[in-house]
């Protein structure tokens, strides 16, 4: 009797688990359709309104809005350009949960974006002529007749995946993308369907602004920045990677003055198992760990750039700073993004410096600490080479948004 008491509880038990499964799930359908068909009946009214409207005069800019964890990179500095110069009628976004959101507020013209159809920023939206923003916009849901301006939040060489992806001419709906070098162009137009009148050639505009805040600027002491890339399959693999680069590392910067600064992925936050494992990791004294919105102050404080496999690289490199990709233990890292990092070299021009053995990376890090992490001036040439379409991006977007109609 018991046995079958036992028996129907557990078919009990698991006939509830699944229903419950089944509840959710329709639930999420119910809701998915909702939010599509309130989309499309704001998109309609807005482009009713928008075609009786005949003036379209407002520039909305924007860097991620959708998550309010990523650094300003890109659409802010312009925002500020394009004020400092006198136009009207400019925008910026910021998502509600902006780590900046309070300083922001009290800048003129900065507004906040929230899920919410019909509210205060209706209005400028309704009246938008161009979207600049430097990640993928909500906004074209709702305004499909707008020109979108990207501006990137990294170099597109190593992102050859979300080119065919959500970076698609088809999906994106960009009217224009900012590059700065020929293969960037080449992916562009090879695996996202661009052609040669889609791109503004003037390079990042973070770079310019890294660039100004480099005159003059002489740290006392040396540091190192380290910034593995984020693995959404694997926890296993980020978390060895950090362990491997810090046990070869921390004897050689011991006492030699250098500080080393842990950069931790923003994608990584999103995951509570992973940063639980993180913080266990012991880290040495000259070892410092840092927030993912501290990131930027790293490109032009540190004197050397360490990664597995990111865009940050073509920050280091624009600034003249060395870069070591540090591909840590062959089993774990040949072939993932492999492909990719190749593609972007040439046998005859190899502008980055790629280790796949520790014993490499070891003699490597030593031989540029010995030098004061000063880049050859083989690689500099070839970087001065690779970026030849920089050329004062804040000025020549300014010209571009206020002359275009």
């Amino acid at each position: 009797m018991k046995k079958n008491k036992f028996y129907l509880f557990s078919v009990l038990q698991f006939c509830n688990k699944h229903i419950i499964r089944l509840f959710v799930s329709i639930k999420r359908r119910i809701k998915k359709k909702l939010v599509s068909l309130k989309r499309r009946i704001v998109r309609f009214v807005y482009m009713i309104i928008r075609f009786f409207l005949k003036e379209k005069k407002f520039i909305i800019l924007h860097d991620d809005i959708c998550r309010g964890k990523v650094e300003n990179s890109e659409a802010l500095p312009l925002f500020r350009y394009l004020k400092s110069k006198g136009v009207k009628d400019v925008k910026y976004l910021i998502h509600k949960n902006h780590p900046q959101k309070v300083a922001l507020l009290k800048e003129k013209d900065v507004l906040i974006y929230d899920s919410r159809f019909f509210s205060k920023k209706t209005v400028y939206f309704l009246k938008a002529k161009a979207i600049v923003t430097s990640f993928e916009s909500p906004l074209k849901s709702y305004l499909p007749d707008v020109d979108i301006i990207f501006l990137q939040h990294g170099i597109f060489c190593f992102k050859t995946k979300i080119i065919k992806t959500i970076y698609h001419k088809e999906q994106s709906k960009f009217k224009k993308v900012v590059i700065s070098n020929k293969m960037e162009a080449g992916l562009l137009k090879k695996y996202g369907g661009y052609d040669d009148d889609d791109f503004i050639k003037c390079g990042l505009v973070r770079f310019q602004i890294q660039k100004e805040k480099l005159k003059g600027a002489e740290e006392e002491n040396f540091s190192i920045f380290y910034f593995p890339t984020f693995k959404k399959e694997d926890n296993s693999l980020l978390l060895e990677s950090y362990k491997t680069f810090i046990n070869n590392t921390r004897a050689i910067v011991k006492d030699k003055n250098i500080t080393v600064y842990i950069g931790r992925h923003h994608g990584a936050f999103a995951r509570n198992d992973f940063i639980q494992e993180f913080n266990k990791i012991e880290m040495p004294e000259n070892f410092k760990v840092l927030g993912h919105n501290q990131i930027g102050s790293c490109v032009g404080k540190c004197d050397m750039l360490i990664t597995d496999y990111s865009s940050l690289t073509f920050d280091f490199m624009i600034l003249k700073k060395p870069v070591i990709f540090y591909r840590t233990n062959l089993n774990l890292y040949r072939g993932i993004d492999e492909e990719e990092i190749q593609s972007a070299m040439k046998e005859d021009d190899k502008i980055f410096n790629i280790c796949y053995d520790d014993k490499d990376f070891v003699k490597l890090l030593k031989f540029y600490i010995k030098n004061k992490f000063k880049l050859e001036n083989e690689k500099i040439n070839k970087s001065e080479k690779f970026f030849e379409y920089c050329d004062n991006p804040l000025k020549q977007l300014t010209k571009y948004l206020t002359e275009s109609k």
